[in-house]
């Protein structure tokens, strides 16, 4: 039985500090093609996890945690009392290696499968950089400082006493009926939209929610409506969904929608920021909302409207609340949701 001797490092591993792969992944990954390489044999043990750590000069739980992936993954095998061993029965055919050493960054991949057209764009599209920041003036970013973390922990911990058997499982795919019922008596009473809790759906973030409504109500090649300046990562996304972008300049009083219905009439969506548009922080005016709304039952259009901090208002009541928008917007819902 081949063996290693206990304490010695495998003479194979190297580590990178300055790499970009996390240290547990190089050790992985150095021992994993190792295994199919050959170099390391069935039965063969490894160092502990203590000594391997040690002649590394890295931490004992950054080698347990390559450790126990491997094991999980069936290339090694703890056992009791004994050690980590390279497993006695391993494939006849095992893939090829793919790393190389000593440098665990110089990689010999195979190339990948192509992804279709619309995961390529999508490959784009999270490529770009959405990298939080903390500092002042910044959209999107709220006062981390501010936030009551003592009471939402509170909360939470209520929460999760009070709470049944299937909260910690699989529920509705629409989310919570128990939120999306407060969700609707919110708007009801602080926004004077009336709807139903199976009008509600709750995502993951705005993001989903724009690839999912626009997937729902749209096909590729249909035009969208879009104002121009706007959101990066929304004009990205109608490009990854192969979507024509009509764009709309931003007028002081909001979307240029009569531009819109002269020249993009055949849009089948039109995505707007009524209550304050980003960047450019004027609201979309009564009048013109009435026109969309017009424009969007005459031929059978959509309006994903981005509602992203109408709750902030400096002085006057928000738009929305105002009677005759109101009731010509429950019109618009009955028609589209009964």
């Amino acid at each position: 039985m081949s063996r290693l001797e206990k304490g010695v490092a495998l003479p194979l591993l190297k580590v990178e500090n300055s790499a970009s792969t996390p240290i547990y992944r190089q050790i992985e990954d150095q021992i994993r093609t190792a295994v199919l390489a050959g170099t390391l044999k069935p039965n063969m043990q490894l160092p502990s996890s203590r000594a391997l750590a040690r002649e590394l000069k890295v931490s004992r739980p950054t080698i347990i945690q390559a450790y126990e992936y491997l094991t999980f993954e069936g290339f090694l095998e703890s056992r009791h009392g004994a050690g980590t061993f390279v497993p006695k029965m391993l494939p006849d055919h095992l893939p090829e290696p793919t790393v190389q050493y000593p440098d665990a960054r110089s990689s010999k991949v195979s190339a990948p499968k192509p992804l279709s057209d619309v995961g390529a764009q999508f490959a784009k599209l999270t490529s770009h950089s959405y990298r939080t920041q903390y500092s002042a003036f910044l959209p999107n970013v709220p006062a981390y400082d501010l936030f009551p973390f003592e009471q939402w922990q509170k909360l939470r911990n209520r929460c999760i006493k009070q709470s049944k058997p299937n909260m910690l499982g699989y529920e509705d795919s629409a989310g919570s009926l128990a939120l999306r019922t407060s969700i609707t008596q919110y708007l009801a009473v602080h926004r004077g939209d009336v709807c139903d809790p199976d009008q509600i759906l709750i995502v993951p973030g705005a993001t989903f929610a724009l690839h999912l409504a626009v997937t729902l109500l749209s096909n590729p090649g249909d035009k969208v409506w879009l104002e121009d300046p706007g959101p990066d990562g929304v004009r990205l996304t109608l490009k990854a969904l192969n979507r024509t972008i009509s764009n709309l300049d931003v007028e002081p009083d909001g979307m240029d929608v009569g531009t819109g219905i002269r020249d993009h009439n055949d849009a089948r969506l039109a995505i707007t920021m009524p209550s304050r548009h980003h960047p450019l922080g004027v609201t979309l005016s009564l009048a013109k909302r009435l026109s969309m709304l017009r424009w969007a039952q005459q031929n059978g259009a959509w309006i994903i409207e981005d509602d992203y901090d109408s709750e902030f208002r400096y002085n006057g009541r928000p738009p929305c609340r105002d009677a005759q928008y109101r009731f010509h917007q429950q019109r618009y819902l009955h028609r589209y949701f009964q």
